[in-house]
């Protein structure tokens, strides 16, 4: 047992991953909030490729494959085209003031 305030910033990344499944399971089965729409913003940030790709398989057998989910809305600065699932990208394209949308 450690504090959370010890670990680096990856370790805090994963622990703070970890509970947003539980949650979003919570909500799930609730007759008061029904929910199959995960949004996810910027998880990947503070993690290293191995985990980087570790997360994506769970988040997609989790979610996915075993809770039904219907869409993972995630929101991210980092490739994830190599991680082995098929994802719907929509990427923002900044183009002088302007910003343009181009679905990939």
């Amino acid at each position: 047992e450690r504090e959370f305030e010890s670990d680096s910033g990856g370790g805090k990344a994963l622990i703070s991953l970890a509970v947003r499944p539980a949650l979003a399971r919570i909500l799930q089965r609730s007759q008061k909030y029904p929910c199959d729409l995960l949004m996810l913003d910027e998880v990947f940030c503070h993690l290293d490729e191995f985990n980087r790709s570790n997360i994506m398989d769970a988040l997609f057998k989790l979610f996915v494959e075993k809770f039904n989910f219907q869409q993972i809305f995630m929101i991210t600065h980092t490739d994830i085209s190599s991680f082995g699932h098929q994802f719907d990208e929509l990427r923002v394209i900044k183009d002088g003031q302007a910003s343009k949308l181009e679905w990939l």
